[in-house]
């Protein structure tokens, strides 16, 4: 049995497999079964399983993390608890700017365009 977590159109997936790396059934938890989902936000997802216990986590376009719980114990794979915003979020570090130099393999003349 494997887990996995699946984030497309903005909707959060918990997915379970027979087998280890097997395609798995896809179970929607942005549903009523979840309410706190940041819908219209969220633009990356985790998993997190260790025991009984799996956890999701999606990361938002504005930098807040967000997760919910499942209980994955043996054939048990029951997802129906809020999410919950996790505080504090990660503070990235100050983006650091690189200088344009343009495609060398293109023949580009450096920071030209067109």
């Amino acid at each position: 049995m494997s887990h996995s977590a699946a984030l497309t159109n903005g909707i959060a997936y918990a997915g379970r497999a027979t087998t280890t790396g097997g395609v798995p059934v896809w179970q929607d938890i942005t549903n009523a079964d979840n309410p706190g989902f940041p819908f219209g936000k969220a633009c990356g997802i985790t998993f997190l399983g260790q025991g009984g216990d799996s956890y999701i986590q999606v990361v938002t376009t504005d930098g807040k993390v967000y997760q919910t719980h499942g209980d994955t114990n043996g054939n048990d794979f029951t997802w129906n608890e809020r999410w919950t915003e996790l505080t504090p979020a990660p503070t990235p570090p100050a983006l650091r700017g690189k200088q344009f130099k343009g495609d060398p393999m293109r023949g580009a003349s450096r920071n030209r365009l067109l």
